[in-house]
């Protein structure tokens, strides 16, 4: 770059044109972000916990209680999961408490199809060892999201 000014311009130019174009993608993910935690605080106030566990783990010499907590939450037939993980010290000091992670079931639906496979297995026979081929209908099944 140092040789050719006209390749560093052109070079500060691409890096004003990336810069503006990742400040417009960070934009566009805020208010996704802001309609997500939206989420979850409606799946915490209004779903039910459905399962609750604690495990203690230990890590570097601390032993640390983790506290997690299920809930769901029905919404025109579309089924919204949150996890709440707290991470608890053994004096009680809150370690972390990070947000809740989201989860959409989406509809799956399995179809498939079915295909001629053709493979080859050792027989004995009189002659000695042979590959005889095998040739069998085989259903498929590939999952539509």
């Amino acid at each position: 770059m140092s040789e050719s000014q006209k390749d560093a311009e052109i070079f500060k130019y691409y890096d004003e044109l990336l810069l503006q174009e990742n400040q417009k993608l960070l934009e566009q993910r805020i208010p996704m972000v802001n309609r997500i935690f939206e989420n979850i605080d409606l799946i915490v106030s209004k779903g039910t916990l459905v399962r609750g566990w604690n495990t203690t783990i230990t890590q570097n010499g601390t032993e640390l209680i983790t506290i997690c907590q299920f809930y769901q939450l029905e919404i025109n037939g579309t089924t919204l999961n949150a996890t709440k993980v707290t991470i608890i010290s053994s004096d009680g000091t809150v370690i972390q408490d990070p947000y809740i992670m989201i989860r959409k079931t989406d509809l799956i639906h399995w179809s498939g199809y079915w295909q001629l496979v053709t493979y080859y297995v050792p027989v004995w026979t009189i002659f000695g060892l042979i590959w005889a081929p095998v040739t069998e209908l085989w259903w498929i099944p590939v999952p539509i999201l």
